[in-house]
């Protein structure tokens, strides 16, 4: 699990750059601990080169500090932050997203780096065994599913963006799918996510029941399964999921952009609010 925190440190990082259309080019670390234990941050660190091996990133340094008076027994805390390039003229820009476009979805592996306060809560509230296998998934326990590394999606973009047909991205992280897309398109547009064909992935349903909370509050805290939005044409769109599904990724058209006539930049068509 040490290992997955390095990749999740990673992937929150380099896919926020790609987002803005750059590609990963360095990453650096800083870990601060009580004390450090090797066998602890050999492993985290293994996840960060994991993580940059797959975001086509470099590991260029880090900073390790040990501070006793202000850290608990096996406390640490992990930071990061990554350097990307583009060229000013292909920065991805809100603006060029119209009406008509399509949007891509991509799976996400998980919950990926957000949401854990609540899980936690409810770990705790029904007294949950994590090391027991999930009520959902009879091949896995709940530790196992829980702790699944956050997806690197630099290789998506860059197939995806290889003869320049995306017009914009959004990278869903906290806020999920209701305050993540908005940034990335003009308010007088709102993107219609077509629910009707997608299965909600076991783990959210899980969570929706056992948290007993709305749709709206479980798309304004998850990603429910959809870890990234590529913005294009209509006419590009059928192309690029073929491309994005040939290089192992899982993606689908998941919605469209329309003109926004009712104060919402987000509207989800088969989901019941």
């Amino acid at each position: 699990s040490y290992y997955n925190i390095g990749i999740d440190l990673v992937a929150m990082c380099a896919n926020d750059v790609i987002a803005q259309g750059g590609k990963p080019l360095f990453f650096m670390d800083y870990f601060a601990t009580s004390k450090l234990r090797k066998s602890v941050t050999i492993e985290v660190i293994r996840g960060i080169a994991e993580g940059c091996k797959q975001s086509g990133c470099a590991l260029i340094g880090g900073e390790t500090a040990e501070m006793p008076g202000h850290y608990k027994n096996n406390d640490f805390d992990l930071a990061g932050f990554c350097v990307g390039a583009v060229e000013r003229s292909k920065i991805l820009k809100s603006n060029s997203v119209k009406k008509g476009d399509y949007v891509i979805g991509l799976s996400s592996s998980g919950i990926h780096s957000n949401g854990y306060s609540l899980v936690r809560k409810l770990i705790e509230m029904h007294s949950i065994d994590i090391f027991t296998k999930a009520e959902f998934d009879k091949n896995k326990t709940l530790a196992e599913i829980l702790m699944m590394p956050t997806l690197l999606y630099t290789k998506a973009f860059l197939t995806a963006n290889k003869n320049q047909k995306v017009k914009s991205m959004s990278h869903i992280t906290g806020g999920g799918l209701i305050d993540n897309p908005p940034r990335v398109f003009n308010k007088n547009l709102t993107l219609k996510f077509d629910m009707e064909n997608f299965r909600l992935p076991p783990l959210f349903e899980w969570l929706k029941n056992k948290a007993n909370i709305s749709m709206l509050e479980l798309a304004k805290t998850f990603n429910c399964g959809i870890g990234f939005l590529i913005f294009v044409e209509k006419k590009d769109a059928q192309t690029i999921i073929n491309d994005l599904n040939s290089i192992g990724y899982n993606a689908f058209l998941i919605g469209s952009m329309i003109e926004n006539n009712s104060n919402r930049n987000v509207i989800f068509d088969g989901w019941n609010f």
